[in-house]
């Protein structure tokens, strides 16, 4: 009798510990949506610099970047120039997002991403064609191939 209790109670502990276990991942789910939706908009860039250098003014201004939960479109001069996905991971410190660019099809870009209240976003960056070394800071240097883009949102029209 004893041996039959003792297994009731272990299969009620296991599925107990199999439904908390799918509350957590349910709740990591919806911190994951509510943090991908933080990006939906669109996003005019004001900074931008790689490898220490930063980029003329009138450069950055034509940039902007849309952001449609996990797509993105990059626009310079109302023109499309790139289009893909964005993966984040809200819960590394820094905070981490991978860019899959689809169009033109190019290799994954892994940066690190913070938010300055609700209006602006800092990205740091790997740069396609250089050495994929994931930034851990929001630095870029000399040699890094880095990125380093400060945007601010567009106010919805």
């Amino acid at each position: 009798m004893k041996a039959l209790m003792l297994i009731l109670w272990t299969v009620a502990a296991a599925v107990a510990g199999v439904g908390w276990t799918a509350a957590v991942e349910d709740d990591k789910e919806a911190a994951y949506k509510k943090e991908l939706e933080k990006f939906t908009g669109t996003w005019q860039l004001v900074a931008s610099e790689k490898d220490g250098v930063k980029a003329p003014e009138a450069d950055v201004q034509q940039i902007k970047v849309i952001f449609d939960c996990e797509k993105f479109t990059m626009v310079r001069d109302g023109k499309t120039v790139e289009e893909g996905w964005v993966a984040i991971d809200p819960a590394r410190k820094p905070k981490v997002i991978d860019v899959y660019p689809t169009k033109p099809d190019s290799k994954v870009v892994m940066g690190i991403y913070e938010w300055d209240g609700d209006d602006k976003l800092k990205l740091c960056s790997t740069h396609p064609g250089t050495e994929q070394t994931r930034p851990t800071l929001f630095s870029t240097a000399k040699g890094t191939g880095h990125v380093l883009v400060v945007c601010k949102r567009e106010k919805a029209k």
